[in-house]
């Protein structure tokens, strides 16, 4: 006998996609979760070009968490490979006071 294993399925909260990427980015559908946020398809509504942003929520309600969140920033945007996504920018937050999230735009892959 073997086991047949069910499909795997992404657990991706459809209803979380209220995002405030400002005017210039168009959200196209959720593609990812993962423990450090979640990730959209979206379109740069000036050039057309489509890419990938990742919400991350809560970055400073845990301080190892938060370095986590800064070294993997830091890495990307300095890493320059083929099998690495690119940082395209990281939309800044309308209140630098007082801000909980972060929204990193990166290439589509």
């Amino acid at each position: 006998h073997s086991l047949k294993m069910p499909p795997k399925t992404l657990g991706i909260p459809r209803n979380r996609v209220n995002w405030d990427l400002g005017p210039d980015y168009e959200i196209i559908r959720q593609i990812g979760a993962g423990s450090y946020g979640i990730v959209c398809e979206a379109r740069h509504i000036p050039t057309g070009e489509k890419v990938a942003v990742k919400q991350m929520s809560r970055i400073f309600d845990d301080l190892v968490d938060c370095k986590r969140l800064l070294r993997e920033i830091c890495i990307l945007k300095h890493l320059e490979h083929t099998n690495v996504v690119k940082i395209r920018t990281i939309i800044s937050p309308k209140n630098l006071d007082n801000f909980n999230e972060l929204y990193v735009v990166m290439e589509h892959a």
